[in-house]
């Protein structure tokens, strides 16, 4: 494989696409410490339990370690929707459409069937426990949320 880091997103992790291999699938490889390693660990675990109902890369290999996390992925046919996005090009509405698409197919899955909770007593729990720990930098808060 031949390496190219991607930068765009802002997740906090180290993100790499290895491609190139000739009669192999691309793939991308996220590397994360710290929180970043724990958001990788519910990306790894939303990842395949979305795989019995959406379209998603496949999780080829997940490492975990004290403080650090690898995810190992396929990557998906097409490219990402930044640049078009960003440019506020005509083709912005043609992602958009396809958006509302995707958000319609998640929005069907039922309820019930969803293991996962992120609801906003879930998330102000989250927030105090991150407060409480000395984790947060008030000093890095945007314009928007200064205050």
């Amino acid at each position: 494989y031949r390496w190219a880091r991607n930068n765009i997103g802002r997740s906090g992790g180290t993100v790499y696409r290895l491609h190139g291999k000739p009669g192999a699938t691309d793939l991308f490889l996220k590397h994360g410490e710290d929180a970043v390693a724990d958001g990788m660990t519910d990306e790894m675990v939303r990842l395949r339990w979305l795989a019995g109902y959406v379209t998603v890369p496949a999780v080829t290999r997940f490492v975990w370690m004290p403080n650090q996390a690898w995810l190992l992925m396929t990557a998906m046919q097409g490219q990402t929707a930044y640049p078009v996005l960003a440019s506020r090009t005509e083709g912005g509405l043609a992602i958009v459409d396809a958006l509302v698409g995707l958000l319609r197919r998640l929005h069907a899955i039922p309820i019930n069937e969803c293991p996962f909770n992120s609801d906003y007593a879930f998330r102000l729990s989250r927030a105090r426990t991150r407060m409480d720990a000395g984790l947060v930098q008030v000093g890095e808060f945007d314009q928007e949320r200064e205050g």
